[in-house]
Protein backbone atom coordinates (compact mmCIF):
# COMPACT_ATOMS: atom_id res chain seq x y z
CA UNK A 1 0.00 0.00 0.00
CA UNK A 2 1.02 3.49 -0.56
CA UNK A 3 2.50 6.04 2.58
CA UNK A 4 -0.55 7.49 4.80
CA UNK A 5 -0.79 11.05 5.78
CA UNK A 6 -1.31 11.23 9.85
CA UNK A 7 -5.00 12.68 10.69
CA UNK A 8 -7.72 13.20 8.76
CA UNK A 9 -8.45 15.88 6.39
CA UNK A 10 -12.06 17.68 5.38
CA UNK A 11 -13.24 17.37 2.43
CA UNK A 12 -13.39 21.68 1.11
CA UNK A 13 -14.60 20.99 -2.52
CA UNK A 14 -15.16 18.79 -5.21
CA UNK A 15 -13.72 20.50 -8.23
CA UNK A 16 -14.64 17.34 -10.68
CA UNK A 17 -15.27 13.47 -10.26
CA UNK A 18 -11.14 13.19 -9.73
CA UNK A 19 -9.82 16.50 -8.18
CA UNK A 20 -11.11 17.09 -4.53
CA UNK A 21 -9.58 20.07 -2.32
CA UNK A 22 -8.33 19.91 1.02
CA UNK A 23 -6.32 21.73 3.25
CA UNK A 24 -2.64 20.46 3.89
CA UNK A 25 -0.42 21.87 5.75
CA UNK A 26 -2.39 24.91 6.65
CA UNK A 27 -2.76 25.16 2.58
CA UNK A 28 -5.59 24.50 0.15
CA UNK A 29 -4.67 21.88 -2.12
CA UNK A 30 -6.57 20.01 -5.18
CA UNK A 31 -5.35 16.54 -4.76
CA UNK A 32 -5.70 14.41 -8.10
CA UNK A 33 -7.41 10.80 -7.38
CA UNK A 34 -5.20 8.54 -9.51
CA UNK A 35 -6.45 5.43 -11.21
CA UNK A 36 -9.52 7.56 -11.84
CA UNK A 37 -10.23 10.05 -14.72
CA UNK A 38 -14.05 11.28 -14.88
CA UNK A 39 -15.63 12.84 -17.73
CA UNK A 40 -15.09 16.88 -18.03
CA UNK A 41 -17.38 19.33 -16.64
CA UNK A 42 -15.70 22.49 -18.39
CA UNK A 43 -12.62 22.35 -20.76
CA UNK A 44 -13.25 19.86 -23.75
CA UNK A 45 -10.00 18.16 -24.29
CA UNK A 46 -8.36 15.85 -27.20
CA UNK A 47 -10.51 12.83 -26.24
CA UNK A 48 -11.76 13.80 -23.20
CA UNK A 49 -14.90 16.31 -24.52
CA UNK A 50 -17.56 17.64 -21.79
CA UNK A 51 -20.19 15.85 -21.04
CA UNK A 52 -23.67 16.20 -19.18
CA UNK A 53 -22.42 12.74 -17.55
CA UNK A 54 -19.08 14.68 -16.15
CA UNK A 55 -21.86 16.74 -14.08
CA UNK A 56 -23.79 13.88 -13.16
CA UNK A 57 -20.10 12.11 -11.56
CA UNK A 58 -19.65 15.46 -9.95
CA UNK A 59 -23.05 15.68 -8.28
CA UNK A 60 -22.36 12.02 -6.82
CA UNK A 61 -19.02 12.59 -5.55
CA UNK A 62 -20.77 15.49 -3.73
CA UNK A 63 -23.30 13.52 -2.17
CA UNK A 64 -20.66 10.50 -1.58
CA UNK A 65 -18.10 12.34 0.49
CA UNK A 66 -21.28 14.42 2.26
CA UNK A 67 -22.92 11.14 3.44
CA UNK A 68 -19.42 9.92 4.76
CA UNK A 69 -19.27 13.61 7.13
CA UNK A 70 -16.87 15.27 4.38
CA UNK A 71 -13.46 14.13 6.04
CA UNK A 72 -11.54 11.64 4.49
CA UNK A 73 -8.17 9.40 5.06
CA UNK A 74 -5.09 10.30 2.63
CA UNK A 75 -3.07 7.43 1.04
CA UNK A 76 -0.51 8.21 -1.05
CA UNK A 77 -0.40 6.03 -4.96
CA UNK A 78 3.90 5.56 -4.28
CA UNK A 79 5.28 4.35 -0.71
CA UNK A 80 6.38 8.49 -0.74
CA UNK A 81 4.98 11.89 -1.35
CA UNK A 82 4.13 11.51 -5.14
CA UNK A 83 2.69 14.26 -7.36
CA UNK A 84 1.18 14.41 -10.72
CA UNK A 85 2.33 16.53 -13.44
CA UNK A 86 1.07 19.61 -12.30
CA UNK A 87 2.08 19.45 -8.74
CA UNK A 88 -0.71 17.79 -7.67
CA UNK A 89 -0.54 15.10 -5.14
CA UNK A 90 -1.75 11.70 -5.98
CA UNK A 91 -3.54 10.57 -3.36
CA UNK A 92 -6.64 7.53 -2.66
CA UNK A 93 -9.35 9.16 -0.69
CA UNK A 94 -10.68 6.94 2.13
CA UNK A 95 -13.69 8.21 3.79
CA UNK A 96 -15.85 5.76 6.11
CA UNK A 97 -13.58 2.93 5.59
CA UNK A 98 -14.18 3.05 1.57
CA UNK A 99 -11.61 3.85 -1.00
CA UNK A 100 -13.19 7.05 -2.87
CA UNK A 101 -11.41 5.92 -6.44
CA UNK A 102 -12.22 2.65 -6.52
CA UNK A 103 -15.79 3.16 -5.17
CA UNK A 104 -16.05 5.73 -8.31
CA UNK A 105 -14.60 2.44 -10.87
CA UNK A 106 -16.84 0.24 -9.27
CA UNK A 107 -19.80 2.44 -10.03
CA UNK A 108 -19.04 2.85 -13.59
CA UNK A 109 -18.44 6.85 -12.94
CA UNK A 110 -14.59 6.34 -14.13
CA UNK A 111 -12.68 3.56 -15.71
CA UNK A 112 -9.82 1.98 -14.05
CA UNK A 113 -7.20 4.81 -15.37
CA UNK A 114 -3.51 3.06 -15.91
CA UNK A 115 -2.42 5.63 -18.37
CA UNK A 116 0.73 6.89 -16.15
CA UNK A 117 1.20 3.00 -14.94
CA UNK A 118 -0.59 0.24 -12.82
CA UNK A 119 -2.25 0.77 -9.50
CA UNK A 120 0.76 0.02 -7.21
CA UNK A 121 -1.06 -1.28 -4.24
CA UNK A 122 -5.23 -1.86 -5.75
CA UNK A 123 -4.08 -3.26 -9.41
CA UNK A 124 -6.26 -6.48 -8.79
CA UNK A 125 -9.01 -4.50 -7.28
CA UNK A 126 -9.21 -1.79 -9.66
CA UNK A 127 -9.68 -4.48 -11.91
CA UNK A 128 -12.30 -6.52 -10.12
CA UNK A 129 -14.50 -2.95 -9.75
CA UNK A 130 -13.91 -2.46 -13.85
CA UNK A 131 -15.07 -5.62 -14.76
CA UNK A 132 -18.09 -5.43 -11.94
CA UNK A 133 -19.18 -2.26 -13.40
CA UNK A 134 -19.04 -3.75 -17.35
CA UNK A 135 -21.00 -6.65 -16.44
CA UNK A 136 -23.67 -4.58 -14.88
CA UNK A 137 -23.51 -2.02 -17.76
CA UNK A 138 -22.87 1.15 -15.05
CA UNK A 139 -22.23 4.63 -15.60
CA UNK A 140 -20.00 4.93 -18.61
CA UNK A 141 -20.06 1.34 -19.74
CA UNK A 142 -24.32 2.17 -20.31
CA UNK A 143 -24.36 2.78 -24.38
CA UNK A 144 -27.60 4.81 -22.64
CA UNK A 145 -25.46 7.62 -20.29
CA UNK A 146 -24.13 9.39 -23.80
CA UNK A 147 -27.09 9.04 -25.92
CA UNK A 148 -27.60 12.22 -27.97
CA UNK A 149 -24.64 13.86 -25.81
CA UNK A 150 -20.54 13.48 -26.32
CA UNK A 151 -18.47 10.31 -25.56
CA UNK A 152 -15.11 8.98 -25.19
CA UNK A 153 -13.71 5.90 -27.03
CA UNK A 154 -13.03 4.38 -23.74
CA UNK A 155 -12.03 0.04 -25.16
CA UNK A 156 -9.65 2.39 -27.61
CA UNK A 157 -8.32 4.30 -24.71
CA UNK A 158 -8.00 1.29 -22.41
CA UNK A 159 -6.10 -0.54 -25.04
CA UNK A 160 -3.39 2.40 -25.42
CA UNK A 161 -3.51 3.11 -21.41
CA UNK A 162 -2.46 -0.79 -21.34
CA UNK A 163 0.67 -0.22 -23.42
CA UNK A 164 1.62 2.73 -21.36
CA UNK A 165 1.45 0.90 -18.00
CA UNK A 166 2.95 -2.10 -19.21
CA UNK A 167 5.78 -0.09 -20.41
CA UNK A 168 5.75 1.91 -17.07
CA UNK A 169 5.75 -1.65 -15.09
CA UNK A 170 9.33 -2.31 -16.80
CA UNK A 171 10.66 0.83 -16.33
CA UNK A 172 9.49 0.40 -12.70
CA UNK A 173 11.27 -3.41 -12.51
CA UNK A 174 14.07 -1.74 -13.65
CA UNK A 175 14.67 0.98 -11.45
CA UNK A 176 13.94 -0.96 -8.67
CA UNK A 177 17.25 -3.85 -10.51
CA UNK A 178 19.29 -1.13 -11.56
CA UNK A 179 19.56 1.95 -9.22
CA UNK A 180 21.71 4.14 -11.85
CA UNK A 181 18.51 4.21 -14.36
CA UNK A 182 16.80 7.58 -14.66
CA UNK A 183 13.42 6.96 -13.96
CA UNK A 184 11.55 10.42 -15.18
CA UNK A 185 7.64 9.21 -14.73
CA UNK A 186 7.22 10.14 -10.96
CA UNK A 187 9.96 12.99 -11.31
CA UNK A 188 12.20 12.10 -8.23
CA UNK A 189 15.09 11.35 -10.62
CA UNK A 190 15.35 14.42 -11.96
CA UNK A 191 18.13 16.32 -9.50
CA UNK A 192 19.70 13.08 -10.09
CA UNK A 193 19.58 13.75 -13.63
CA UNK A 194 20.69 17.33 -13.61
CA UNK A 195 24.03 16.10 -11.31
CA UNK A 196 24.47 13.86 -13.58
CA UNK A 197 24.93 16.28 -16.65
CA UNK A 198 27.18 18.52 -14.49
CA UNK A 199 29.34 15.47 -14.28
CA UNK A 200 29.17 14.54 -17.98
CA UNK A 201 28.20 10.82 -16.96
CA UNK A 202 27.02 8.57 -19.56
CA UNK A 203 23.79 7.24 -17.73
CA UNK A 204 20.35 5.43 -19.24
CA UNK A 205 17.21 7.49 -18.95
CA UNK A 206 13.58 6.16 -19.56
CA UNK A 207 10.76 8.46 -20.00
CA UNK A 208 7.80 9.09 -22.09
CA UNK A 209 8.16 10.97 -25.91
CA UNK A 210 6.15 14.10 -25.35
CA UNK A 211 7.04 16.71 -27.94
CA UNK A 212 9.27 16.45 -31.42
CA UNK A 213 10.45 19.70 -32.34
CA UNK A 214 13.17 21.70 -34.61
CA UNK A 215 15.02 23.61 -32.76
CA UNK A 216 18.39 25.14 -34.45
CA UNK A 217 20.37 23.00 -36.21
CA UNK A 218 18.69 20.06 -35.86
CA UNK A 219 16.27 18.34 -33.80
CA UNK A 220 14.84 18.09 -29.85
CA UNK A 221 12.56 15.65 -28.66
CA UNK A 222 11.42 16.01 -25.35
CA UNK A 223 11.08 13.31 -22.41
CA UNK A 224 8.38 14.82 -20.29
CA UNK A 225 8.79 15.19 -16.02
CA UNK A 226 6.52 16.18 -13.66
CA UNK A 227 6.19 19.96 -12.24
CA UNK A 228 6.42 20.76 -16.38
CA UNK A 229 10.58 19.91 -16.49
CA UNK A 230 12.21 18.28 -19.20
CA UNK A 231 15.01 16.05 -20.19
CA UNK A 232 16.04 16.73 -23.91
CA UNK A 233 17.57 14.15 -26.49
CA UNK A 234 19.28 16.36 -29.48
CA UNK A 235 19.56 15.21 -32.53
CA UNK A 236 22.03 17.39 -35.04
CA UNK A 237 20.94 17.52 -38.60
CA UNK A 238 24.23 16.60 -40.43
CA UNK A 239 24.06 13.65 -38.43
CA UNK A 240 23.96 10.95 -40.65
CA UNK A 241 21.42 9.28 -38.59
CA UNK A 242 19.58 11.89 -38.30
CA UNK A 243 16.00 11.35 -40.47
CA UNK A 244 16.44 7.63 -39.47
CA UNK A 245 16.58 8.83 -35.57
CA UNK A 246 13.53 11.35 -35.95
CA UNK A 247 11.24 9.18 -38.41
CA UNK A 248 11.69 6.46 -35.05
CA UNK A 249 10.63 8.45 -32.39
CA UNK A 250 7.56 10.69 -34.55
CA UNK A 251 6.54 7.13 -35.80
CA UNK A 252 7.02 4.54 -32.91
CA UNK A 253 6.77 6.68 -29.67
CA UNK A 254 5.14 10.11 -30.24
CA UNK A 255 1.22 10.25 -29.84
CA UNK A 256 -0.33 11.98 -31.42
CA UNK A 257 -4.28 11.98 -30.54
CA UNK A 258 -6.03 13.63 -33.55
CA UNK A 259 -4.88 10.10 -35.70
CA UNK A 260 -7.04 7.65 -34.61
CA UNK A 261 -6.47 4.79 -33.52
CA UNK A 262 -2.98 5.24 -35.46
CA UNK A 263 -1.79 7.81 -33.69
CA UNK A 264 -2.31 6.51 -29.80
CA UNK A 265 -0.92 2.62 -30.59
CA UNK A 266 2.75 3.46 -29.70
CA UNK A 267 5.25 2.95 -27.39
CA UNK A 268 5.21 6.46 -25.91
CA UNK A 269 7.96 5.07 -23.04
CA UNK A 270 11.67 4.79 -24.30
CA UNK A 271 15.03 3.54 -22.49
CA UNK A 272 17.89 5.90 -23.53
CA UNK A 273 21.69 5.56 -23.39
CA UNK A 274 24.38 8.04 -23.67
CA UNK A 275 26.25 10.84 -22.08
CA UNK A 276 24.72 13.27 -20.00
CA UNK A 277 24.97 16.72 -20.39
CA UNK A 278 23.81 20.15 -19.81
CA UNK A 279 21.44 22.54 -22.14
CA UNK A 280 20.08 25.93 -20.45
CA UNK A 281 20.08 24.08 -17.18
CA UNK A 282 18.43 21.28 -18.38
CA UNK A 283 19.56 17.81 -18.58
CA UNK A 284 20.30 16.05 -22.29
CA UNK A 285 21.53 13.46 -24.58
CA UNK A 286 23.44 13.52 -27.56
CA UNK A 287 21.80 11.05 -30.38
CA UNK A 288 24.21 10.02 -32.96
CA UNK A 289 22.65 6.27 -33.54
CA UNK A 290 19.64 4.69 -33.39
CA UNK A 291 21.13 2.35 -31.52
CA UNK A 292 21.15 4.55 -28.25
CA UNK A 293 17.17 4.01 -28.09
CA UNK A 294 15.48 1.22 -26.78
CA UNK A 295 11.84 -0.32 -25.91
CA UNK A 296 13.10 -2.19 -23.18
CA UNK A 297 16.07 -2.32 -20.68
CA UNK A 298 20.16 -2.31 -21.90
Amino acid sequence: MGLKRNGTYEILEIIDGDTVKVSLDGKKTNLRTPCTDTEETKNNKPLKPVTRFGVKTMEWARKWFLDRGNVAELEYEADYEITDFFHRPLTYVIAGNENYNLEAVRWGYSPYFQKYGYARGYHDAFLEAERAAMCDRKGIWDDATHAGDATRPYHLLKMWWEVRAAQVQMGRDEKRDNKRLIFLPDGLDYDEALAAAKRTEERVVFGEVSNVRDVGPGTVIELSVKLQRYFYLYVFENNSNYDRIVNSIKTRHQADSTDIPNGLMKQNFIFVKGVFKLYNNRPEIILNDLSQIREEPF
